[in-house]
C-alpha cells in the first residue's frame, strides 16, 4: 500500500508509525468459480455450463478474486460448470463428465 499524507506543517519525522482504516462498504454474498473455468470469447469473460450432459457457453460478469477462485454473476449456484478441458468443450456439444475428487485429482 502507498500512502501520500499531507504534512504542511512538516510534524511527521522518520520513523514514526501511523495506523489506518479502509472502508469497504457491507459484505455481499457471491459466487465463487475457479478461475480455470473461465475463459474469454468475444470481448467479454463466459464459463461452460452443464445440462444434461450438453455445455453451453455462458456470458458472466466477473468481480473479485479470492485466492482460486473469481466472483462471478451470471450463473446460478449449484450449476454444473466445465473447470478443467475448456479447449475441448463446443458449445451446444456433449460432454463426458469426469468428477472432480476434493484433492483436485480426476476419479
Amino acid at each position: 500500500v502507498e500512502l501520500r499524507v499531507l504534512d504542511p506543517e512538516g510534524r511527521l519525522r522518520p520513523g514514526l508509525a501511523g495506523r489506518f482504516f479502509v472502508e469497504t462498504g457491507p459484505a455481499r454474498e457471491a459466487l465463487l468459480v475457479p478461475a480455470s473455468a473461465i475463459f474469454e470469447r468475444y470481448g467479454q469473460p463466459h464459463v461452460f455450463v452443464v445440462d444434461d450432459r450438453v455445455a453451453r457457453r455462458v456470458a458472466i460478469e466477473v468481480g473479485e478474486t479470492h485466492g482460486d477462485a473469481i466472483a462471478v454473476q451470471g450463473v446460478e449456484e449449484g450449476v454444473a460448470i466445465v473447470v478443467g478441458g475448456l479447449d475441448r468443450v463446443v458449445h451446444e456439444r456433449p460432454v463426458h463428465i469426469v468428477e472432480q475428487a476434493a484433492d483436485g485429482e480426476a476419479e
